[in-house]
């Protein structure tokens, strides 16, 4: 019996001790925030608007589309990954035929999550500037970029072309 005992308690305690990762790789995943306000411009008013209506980014240095112009229309923030292994991440961007590029400079920093998912990189953002083709002012708003749905820059866009 206690033969038994001696084999089955270390046995219980290592399987207890094992815990499904599948919930750590959901929260793993950071991206950074990014907002928008444009202004639309009519013959009647000029209103702000806070939300792409249609953009097209991909990151430079790899094959990923992150959003075509059907993915992104009329959503109020864009999630955008960082590369954990650089300190610049390089996204070209279309908007309504007009191509810009936005140049991140970040500082990445592994964050230790537990031992059954292990570390998460997280982000400081340093700088941000882009080509200004239509991407006018930039500010960022929350410089760490961390797990969550948080709003990290802003792009103040040119007005919006006229069809």
């Amino acid at each position: 019996m206690r033969k038994t005992i001696g084999i089955l308690l270390p046995l219980a305690l290592v399987l207890a001790a094992c815990e499904p990762d599948t919930g750590c790789r959901e929260s793993m995943e950071v991206g950074m925030g990014v907002s928008v306000v444009r202004q639309l411009v009519d013959s009647v008013s000029t209103q702000r608007v806070n939300q792409w209506d249609s953009v097209f980014v991909q990151g430079v240095g790899t094959d990923s589309i992150l959003y075509t112009h059907s993915q992104s229309a009329n959503k109020k923030t864009l999630t955008m990954p960082l590369r954990s292994a650089d300190t610049i991440t390089i996204y070209q961007m279309q908007w309504h035929g007009m191509w810009d590029t936005l140049y991140i400079k970040h500082t990445p920093v592994e964050h230790f999550v537990s031992m059954a998912c292990g570390c998460a990189i997280y982000h400081t953002i340093d700088t941000v500037w882009a080509n200004n083709t239509f991407i006018q002012e930039i500010e960022i708003i929350h410089s760490a970029v961390e797990r969550g749905e948080t709003e990290n820059i802003r792009l103040t866009l040119v007005p919006e072309p006229k069809p």
